[in-house]
């Protein structure tokens, strides 16, 4: 949908779904707050990651932004 019908997308994302793999979404709750990891599917242009805010929130959007600190798969 990305590339054909040129739809961007933000949102946060719930990481029991099935399919997901989360062996690298594992940040803590008990991290420091502002903790966060970034993940970029370079395949399909899909950055996804967590930050620790109050609690840990999980995100994903399909807006190509790749800099420090972002893992490339």
């Amino acid at each position: 949908m990305k590339t054909k019908d040129k739809i961007l997308t933000c949102g946060t994302i719930h990481l029991n779904w099935k399919g997901w793999d989360q062996s690298d979404m594992n940040l803590l709750k008990s991290s420091e707050k502002g903790t966060s990891k970034v993940f970029y599917v370079n395949v399909n242009g899909i950055l996804f990651g967590q930050w620790n805010d109050n609690k840990v929130v999980s995100f994903i959007f399909t807006l190509t932004l790749v800099g420090d600190g972002v893992t490339t798969w």
